[in-house]
């Protein structure tokens, strides 16, 4: 399963998140410079600030075409080890304006 949607969001301040299900609480920044951040059921990307514009996000699940010419920005488990979950960010400027998500459900 590859594609699987595209949206473009408004980076409410300077990020986007992704959570599954359970999620009680967000991951909080400890320096504001870091690319990610993430609890067991969320992980939060960094982006340009939402006064520069909508950030285009997708989901692609198992392998995103063209992944080597990303920035990973995040690798890890998303929902208490229900799936894997890499991030990529891309920049045509300085902070990212495109974030793709790819998941992998585990067993």
């Amino acid at each position: 399963m590859p594609f699987v949607a595209r949206a473009r969001v408004i980076p409410l301040h300077g990020q986007v998140v992704i959570t599954d299900s359970e999620a009680r609480d967000y991951p909080q920044w400890q320096t504001g410079q870091e690319k990610a951040v993430a609890l067991p059921n969320s992980v939060a990307v960094a982006t340009r600030a939402d006064r520069e514009g909508d950030v285009t996000i997708e989901v692609w699940g198992d392998k995103l075409e063209g992944e080597e010419e990303l920035e990973l920005a995040y690798k890890g488990e998303l929902g208490k080890g229900r799936y894997h979950l890499k991030v990529f960010t891309a920049s045509s400027a300085t902070l990212p304006d495109r974030v793709y998500f790819v998941v992998t459900r585990l067993a």
